[in-house]
């Protein structure tokens, strides 16, 4: 599966042209930003923060990246900031490294960046959910893979979303029945596509999946893509005769 979840992020950026959800963001985002070598140790957050943001690895990350050290949590500075890519954050902010990141268990308080169009959480390996973040209303990229997340139901009203990347543990995609993104990476090795029929989109699933399955949900006009080894996908999809067409890429 290690090489699936790095096929899938590869996918996104090469067959579809389009902004890896691992990478998209750091752009636009006028915030001030500390540098690396300077910390902001969890000691020197205000009790006030910490109501709003109680990780302490979490809320030391934030302060980072807020500028917001022996401060209040600063909503309207949050609810400004577009993209949130923690994987990018690694290299600029001490409190923000790879060790802390996957020690992180909760992100409450995340439902305060209110405007934000890109949220990548892959380096958070401990984290098993999501609050509740139908605030976000121009969210259209997010990225879970990774995670321990498998409910997926605080996406459910989220209808800006375009691309999802999910954990392999996210393995009932009901929630996204309503939505119409663009791309879907559905890593779970049980995943059950039904609820995504009829909806027009890529969906990249695990090498797990069985190609009578791929094939099903193809028939209803998706285009599914299967990884394989050493990067490669095995995909269907439909024809502008109706028939489903099996290529190899």
């Amino acid at each position: 599966m290690k090489y699936g979840v790095r096929a899938c992020a590869l996918a996104m950026l090469v067959i579809l042209q389009a902004c890896s959800l691992t990478a998209c963001s750091g752009q636009n985002n006028n915030v001030a930003r500390t540098p690396f070598p300077q910390k902001s140790p969890a000691s020197s957050i205000s009790n006030d923060f910490s109501k709003v943001i109680p990780d302490k690895k979490f809320a030391a990350c934030l302060v980072s990246v807020l500028n917001a050290s022996n401060k209040g949590f600063p909503s309207v500075k949050a609810s400004k900031i577009k993209n949130l890519s923690f994987t990018e954050y690694t290299t600029k902010y001490q409190n923000c490294s790879t060790n802390n990141l996957q020690k992180i268990t909760s992100v409450e308080g995340l439902q305060h960046f209110t405007g934000l169009i890109s949220l990548d959480l892959s380096e958070f390996k401990s984290l098993k959910e999501l609050p509740q973040i139908e605030s976000m209303t121009s969210l259209t990229q997010i990225n879970l893979q990774g995670t321990k997340i498998s409910d997926i139901s605080a996406l459910a009203h989220l209808s800006t979303l375009q691309n999802i990347a999910l954990s392999d543990k996210s393995c009932n995609l009901t929630p996204l029945s309503r939505l119409s993104p663009i791309t879907i990476s559905a890593q779970c090795p049980t995943v059950d596509l039904s609820p995504l029929d009829g909806k027009k989109i890529q969906i990249y699933v695990s090498e797990s999946i069985s190609e009578s399955k791929a094939r099903k949900s193809a028939m209803t006009g998706n285009t599914v893509a299967i990884m394989k080894a050493a990067g490669k996908f095995t995909i269907f999809q439909p024809n502008q005769s109706g028939n489903i067409t099996e290529s190899e890429m």
